[in-house]
């Protein structure tokens, strides 16, 4: 059987590797008495046994004796290339082993509960069968907030119940909806179908579970940083590495300093640092092989 996709898991373990080295190196920099003693300005309490200098002399060093622009652009295109790599990792397995295309795609989307829809469409779970401007009464109401009772009894319908105290949030105006009751959320998402005006279709809110949560974000990280545009964002369309934080340790007594870089990434009201996001995703994908016995070696 073909094995291709193992040359793309390795080569995304390779990106891991690499940019896992990067985040985890400790820069020190030695004597920083003698470098820094004569920085008056800059130097707080030079009269006093321990000299105490300011985030500025740091940085200032920091800067000085390591080129720090090269090491966030490079760390920078390492994350970036892990999480491409990531995501693509499903078209390598499609390619492999074709029978696995829907549950490969299920790793990084909420999970599809029923659609509501103007006529039935072949190979498809039917779910509601309903005219255009029912479809569209739905639509409105979630714009304002309100779930119609009709709309609750094509939830009990297929299984799932809606109590009285389920309410709606806009998510995208006219397009997708956010349905909260306790502990349960569902997306409702209006869809476009040929020759139809639309359907509305219903989906387990995933972001609960913080597996597929980690697999979206890394979806839109690939697809934001392949696109000028992310329109079809499955978490946050400004996902992005926008926040890096350099860690400072000043060791007066020893007379060093002591640094790394942190890296976070932020999708909507999620932050994650980029080790932990990425151990996560590669966590998924290895449950994923070992569940469809697809080995990694």
């Amino acid at each position: 059987m073909k094995k291709h996709y193992l040359d793309q898991y390795h080569r995304m373990m390779r990106f891991y590797d690499r940019m896992k080295e990067i985040c985890e190196k400790h820069y020190e920099i030695d004597n920083i008495h003698d470098q820094l003693i004569g920085a008056e300005s800059t130097l707080i309490g030079s009269n006093k046994p321990a000299l105490v200098y300011t985030s500025g002399d740091m940085l200032e060093l920091i800067q000085k004796y390591i080129d720090t622009n090269n090491v966030i652009e490079e760390l920078a295109d390492m994350i970036y290339a892990f999480f491409q790599n990531c995501y693509h990792l499903k078209d390598w397995i499609k390619a492999d082993r074709p029978k696995l295309k829907d549950e490969v795609e299920n790793i990084f989307n909420d999970r599809f509960l029923f659609g509501i829809r103007t006529k039935a469409q072949s190979g498809l779970d039917n779910g509601v069968i309903k005219d255009d401007l029912s479809i569209t009464e739905a639509q409105c109401n979630l714009n304002n907030g309100i779930i119609m009772d009709d709309l609750s009894q094509d939830f009990r319908d297929n299984g799932f119940s809606l109590s009285d105290c389920a309410s709606v949030s806009i998510k995208k105006p006219d397009n997708e909806w956010l349905i909260t009751d306790g502990n349960n959320s569902f997306i409702a998402r209006k869809q476009k179908v040929r020759k139809q005006k639309g359907e509305l279709k219903i989906y387990e809110d995933c972001n609960k579970y913080p597996d597929i949560l980690c697999m979206k974000i890394c979806a839109d990280l690939c697809n934001g940083s392949k696109h000028c545009e992310l329109k079809a964002e499955r978490i946050d369309k400004n996902t992005d590495v926008n926040e890096w934080v350099r860690k400072a340790h000043l060791d007066i007594i020893n007379g060093k300093i002591a640094f790394y870089h942190v890296y976070k990434i932020r999708a909507d009201i999620y932050t994650f640092d980029v080790i932990e996001l990425a151990e996560n995703c590669i966590e998924r994908w290895n449950l994923f092989m070992k569940d469809n016995s697809l080995p990694i070696n």
